[in-house]
């Protein structure tokens, strides 16, 4: 299982995470672009598009996955994709377009079965985890079953700024609603890959125990035992 969770791309810079997506994706690899919600001018997948040939510096063909007009997708129409982008924005509308689509089926199955990367970005990592209550955004879907895919035991909250005590209070919260021991807390420019077991921190990583509340920083490369 190759993951990769990150909180921002635009102006990423992180010479850390460009250095993993260079060793993930290959010259003339194919990425799939999942939108979190429809981008009829494909304003968002203009600036994942970009980002990512500017730092990949390969021929790659990205290709927007619309999973929110009905569509059911198969595993088969997917399985030439060497890695996935699923992207930031509101999570319980990305959550439900995944559901709907099959394409959290198929995601899962890609991560469980295959040695192809998937790249989370801000929701697009929330809906990695086990429960999806870490993000922010308005429910106004009126979602009521909050569990994401699963493929990692952790919760992940992206956008963290340590001095900022809403923050805390809010991974305190996701605490509250949720049986999660672990949150990986990730300022705006750093990574945190999950490969194989391994917990690698890309930049500046904390991590929030459930019992104790404190934030400690996850400074070396740490067996994980995940889902």
């Amino acid at each position: 299982m190759k993951l990769l969770f990150l909180s921002n791309t635009r102006v990423n810079t992180n010479s850390e995470v460009i250095g993993l997506l260079k060793s993930w994706i290959n010259d003339n690899s194919k990425i799939g672009y999942i939108p979190s919600s429809s981008d009829p001018t494909r304003k968002y997948f203009k600036e994942a598009d970009g980002w990512l040939r500017e730092i990949l510096e390969k021929d790659v063909g990205i290709d927007y996955l619309e999973i929110h007009d009905g569509k059911k997708w198969e595993y088969e129409s997917v399985s030439d994709y060497e890695c996935f982008f699923i992207s930031g924005g509101n999570t319980y509308h990305l959550l439900d377009g995944l559901r709907r689509s099959g394409v959290g089926a198929i995601i899962e199955r890609v991560a469980k079965e295959t040695d192809r990367g998937i790249i989370g970005v801000s929701a697009g990592g929330i809906v990695l985890t086990p429960d999806i209550r870490s993000a922010i955004a308005e429910n106004d879907l009126g979602i009521t079953a909050h569990g994401g895919l699963g493929l990692v035991n952790f919760g992940f909250y992206p956008h963290f700024k340590k001095e900022d005590k809403t923050h805390i209070r809010e991974i305190d919260s996701f605490f509250d609603k949720t049986n999660i021991d672990k949150t990986y807390a990730l300022p705006e420019y750093s990574g945190l890959a999950y490969i194989n077991g391994l917990l690698q921190p890309l930049g500046e990583v904390f991590v929030v125990h459930r019992q104790k509340r404190e934030i400690e920083k996850l400074s070396n490369t740490t067996k994980y035992e995940g889902a």
